[in-house]
């Protein structure tokens, strides 16, 4: 099971996922997990990740490299909504970004 903290009280649409104690799901699937988290939806409801980012690579990009963890890989981007950011430590930070109705007036 994911557990998700508030990093920032101000924000009560972003969370972190800490590292799992077990590594049985994937980062990949992590990600959605975490991104359906903050959009309050099942992550069946979110569009397939592939859209954005290769799951496949992601996972590959972070799997400990000689059977050590990597320490120097970090990972942001945009997925329904929210910016996404994966650290080497397995932690995933998600922010809903905030879309204004109105046009912008300059």
């Amino acid at each position: 099971m994911t557990e998700y903290s508030t990093p920032d009280s101000t924000h009560s649409n972003n969370i972190s996922s800490r590292p799992p104690t077990h590594q049985s799901d994937s980062l990949s699937k992590r990600v959605v997990e975490a991104v359906a988290h903050v959009v309050n939806c099942s992550s069946s409801e979110l569009e397939p990740l592939y859209n954005v980012v290769d799951p496949d690579a992601l996972d590959s990009l972070f799997a400990p490299m000689d059977g050590k963890m990597r320490t120097d890989v970090k990972l942001e981007f945009e997925y329904a909504g929210c910016d996404v950011v994966v650290y080497s430590s397995g932690a995933i930070d998600v922010v809903e970004l905030n879309v204004s109705e109105e046009p912008r007036t300059e």
